[in-house]
């Protein structure tokens, strides 16, 4: 790969001495010496980006466990029963019954809790959960037929007096309208929902 350094300036050529020219491997050793201080702070750089972004990547996967850790600990199990008795479970499962659903965005406001923390109880209670692109409707299993319903029994095709119809499901019945979630099916005269 490379050549000696004597091919460079020939037998004594160049006005140099033997004796004056560094040989081969100390000029080696030089080269290497030089080349490791000067990478020494760009690799202590790299190491430290390195850490900083393990540590980014840590609270990205963190972002799902929004719980507090005293109730991880008390629900742990996964008990049923545990959930059913925390406070925070029974709000939501009042608003639901009162309300029909509880949207996710809506949460800090009707239950205390943000959004994530809803979503994550809701999938630990196997609630139904309806993503209305950027949102999402959490409803029981019995709201959730009962919306069904509701729209399936529907036999206009106009949007606005189907919207009336639905009563306390109004607001979702136009949100999934909006984004073609529901449609009129006229071969059944019936509204229905493509999610």
């Amino acid at each position: 790969m490379g050549r000696k350094l004597s091919e460079y300036f020939g037998e004594g050529g160049g006005g140099f001495s033997r004796k004056s020219m560094l040989d081969e491997k100390e000029v080696k050793k030089i080269v290497e010496m030089t080349v490791a201080e000067f990478l020494e702070p760009i690799l202590k750089e790299l190491r430290e980006i390195k850490e900083s972004l393990k540590r980014i990547e840590d609270k990205l996967n963190n972002i799902g466990e929004v719980e507090p850790l005293q109730e991880r600990r008390r629900v742990k199990g996964g008990s049923q029963r545990a959930l059913a008795r925390d406070p925070t479970v029974r709000r939501i499962i009042e608003v639901i019954k009162r309300d029909g659903y509880i949207y996710a965005s809506e949460a800090r406001v009707k239950v205390g809790i943000n959004g994530f923390q809803l979503l994550n109880l809701a999938r630990r209670l196997q609630l139904v959960t309806i993503d209305l692109d950027g949102d999402y409707c959490i409803m029981t299993q019995e709201e959730f037929d009962e919306f069904r319903d509701y729209l399936n029994s529907i036999d206009t095709s106009d949007p606005e007096e189907a919207a009336n119809l639905m009563g306390r499901y109004r607001d979702l019945f136009t949100r999934l309208r909006r984004i073609g979630s529901v449609y009129f099916d006229s071969s059944s005269r019936s509204w229905k929902l493509l999610k």
